[in-house]
């Protein structure tokens, strides 16, 4: 694809030709069964990545969506995100969301479900934030979907009998004092919980941008 689908966001057109017109072809979905993470994110999924087939619930981070997304783009999988017209595009790239891997969707109006079928049809990974509250019918419909592609939906707000749920707390931020400083990265605590191999509570410290170590007690106590 010449350009990068994200500088054009894409109203959905005509759904037998959406996916053509983001460009986005999925690579055999009978091939590698899970998409790759961070490894700092791994030990939060029960099968140590996003696995093919599975729908996985994020709670209140953005930032954490896109932390899920960088190495899966960077290895050749499309991601779609549909109905996020705030998302912010360069968050996404600056936290390694490769832009040639990335198309978005901003407002897939009440048809919403159908589009995301759609996707779900040609996309590795399908992002989504309902607009509103997702009908049984319809949960149940994408999620047959999602196994019968074997695709990986990420969905920012409720969704029913999801694989994997995600909740993050804080952000802790350094680099910035008061009123001074450059903001260098931040750390957020994320817990996961699930159903069958996910039930187990599982925690992480997540790590974004560059944190310096914390000092050595038994350091400074020699140099005092």
């Amino acid at each position: 694809m010449a350009s990068s689908p994200v500088a054009a966001p894409v109203e959905p057109p005509a759904l037998a030709t959406l996916a053509t017109r983001l460009g986005v072809t999925r690579g055999d979905p009978r091939g590698a069964a899970l998409l790759p993470v961070q490894p700092q994110l791994a030990g939060l999924l029960p099968a140590g990545g996003l696995r093919r087939g599975s729908i996985v619930r994020v709670e209140r981070s953005l930032g954490l969506v896109f932390a899920l997304l960088d190495r899966a783009s960077q290895t050749g999988s499309w991601v779609v995100a549909v109905g996020m017209a705030d998302l912010g595009v360069l968050a996404a790239i600056e936290q390694g969301v490769d832009p040639a891997r990335f198309a978005l969707v901003p407002s897939p109006g009440p048809q919403w479900p159908l589009v995301v079928a759609a996707l779900l049809d040609a996309a590795d990974i399908v992002v989504l934030r309902p607009p509103g509250t997702v009908s049984a019918a319809d949960t149940r419909r994408l999620t047959s979907r999602v196994r019968d592609r074997g695709a990986v939906l990420l969905v920012l707000g409720p969704w029913a009998g999801a694989e994997v749920v995600l909740r993050s707390g804080e952000f802790h931020w350094y680099g910035v004092g008061s009123g001074y400083g450059r903001l260098r990265g931040a750390r957020l605590d994320v817990t996961s919980t699930g159903r069958g191999a996910a039930s187990r509570p599982r925690h992480a410290v997540v790590q974004f941008g560059d944190i310096p170590d914390p000092p050595d007690p038994r350091a400074e106590a020699t140099a005092a």
